[in-house]
């Protein structure tokens, strides 16, 4: 619950809701190259700043986790992100859009034997996506979307050491929630 708190606090914070015209929530999935598939979730906030584009902060979570015999690796991602978006079509019950962004991605692992924890230092990253998808007006003030996503996202450093290898973050990943319009 406190991640969740963390992440819509962080969004309010960034996003003026005086141009905001929707704040939704999503269950998220993402399926990253060097590790292990997740579901999520998120909220983001759309600022509109033409009828053809807007502008995107979203905040999601993530909780990686990997085991091999007694071994069990935990990675929690923390995207912060802020985008464009572009409508294909004319604002109306259906809208198709396209768009990309960049992010913050705050990052914890943790490595589990059955004899200790260790907790090493992972340095938050940036990154960027690409984005497309839709949203479908349900009622006059709530909104269903879904989106396809493509993240671009590497752990470069792991306390303090460079790393080469199995650190690619990047991957495909889907959201979808309800919206809320005023």
């Amino acid at each position: 619950m406190k991640k969740f708190i963390l992440i819509a606090s962080t969004i309010a914070c960034m996003a003026p809701m005086v141009w905001a015209d929707s704040l939704g929530v999503y269950g998220a999935y993402w399926d990253p190259k060097d590790a292990d598939s997740d579901i999520g979730f998120g909220a983001v906030v759309r600022l509109p700043i033409s009828r053809e584009m807007a502008l995107q902060l979203r905040g999601s979570y993530f909780e990686f986790e990997e085991r091999d015999g007694d071994e069990r690796s935990t990675l929690e991602v923390i995207p912060l992100e802020v985008g464009l978006i572009y409508y294909l079509a004319p604002p109306q019950d259906l809208r198709v859009y396209i768009g990309g962004g960049a992010g913050y991605y705050l990052m914890d692992l943790e490595w589990r034997t059955a004899e200790e924890r260790l907790t090493p230092d992972v340095d938050n990253e940036f990154g960027w996506y690409l984005i497309g998808g839709f949203d479908m007006r349900i009622t006059q003030n709530v909104n269903l979307f879904a989106e396809a996503k493509y993240t671009f996202l590497e752990i470069k450093r792991i306390d303090g050491i460079s790393i080469t290898g199995d650190n690619k973050l990047d991957g495909f990943g889907i959201n979808a929630g309800l919206a809320i319009r005023w």
